[in-house]
This record gives structure tokens, C-alpha cells and sequence, in this order.
């Protein structure tokens, strides 16, 4: 019995294969979509004293105008990382304050 609810878009949920369980797992998705996730292109800085964290860039929600600068892009190397089962690791450093580079898995 499917009621629909706030994630329901029945207008692409009629072609998706597998039933109420394909609209359940797609109707998951958006929730993690819509609710959860957050998408950037960079990271914030860590530091919470930063100029950075209290300028208007952060305000946006694609922060594009962040001051952050990809370092580089390697597996893991820390026992924080490979206990996390980190694939790879994003290495990020502040322009404002150059505080460690701020690391994403």
C-alpha cells in the first residue's frame, strides 16, 4: 500500500523498476538528498577563529567563493583514516590562516 508522503514525485515514480520497493529506495534517497547530504565544492575551514568561517562565503550553499585550496588527493595514511576504511583522502588548506590542511574522507 503505497501512500506517497513528502518524498513521493509520482510522475517519476511510475517508472521506476521493482515495485514499492523501488519507490521506497528512491524516496530514501531524496530524503538523504533534500535532508542530509550538502553539497560543496570546498570545505570550510576547521578553525573556528578563521576570518573565513565568519565571511558571507560561507552563507552560500554551494560555497563557491570558499578560500580553501585542494592540496591534493591521496589514500589513506593516518590510523584515523584507515580505520575509517577512507578510500582516499582530501587534503584541504585555509588561504586565510593556513591552519592544517582540513582532511575530507
Amino acid at each position: 500500500n503505497d501512500h506517497g508522503g513528502p518524498y513521493a514525485e509520482p510522475h517519476r515514480d511510475a517508472f521506476l523498476p521493482g515495485g514499492a520497493q523501488g519507490r521506497f529506495v528512491q524516496r530514501l534517497a531524496r530524503y538523504f538528498q533534500r535532508n542530509v547530504m550538502t553539497w560543496v565544492n570546498a570545505p570550510n575551514c576547521s578553525n573556528a577563529t578563521c576570518v573565513n568561517n565568519n565571511s558571507s562565503n560561507n552563507s552560500s550553499s554551494n560555497n563557491s567563493e570558499s578560500r580553501m585550496e585542494h592540496v591534493e588527493t591521496r589514500g589513506p595514511l593516518s590510523q584515523h583514516e584507515l580505520q575509517g576504511q577512507a578510500s582516499r583522502v582530501e587534503v584541504w588548506r585555509c588561504l586565510d590562516c593556513s591552519v592544517e590542511p582540513w582532511k575530507t574522507r
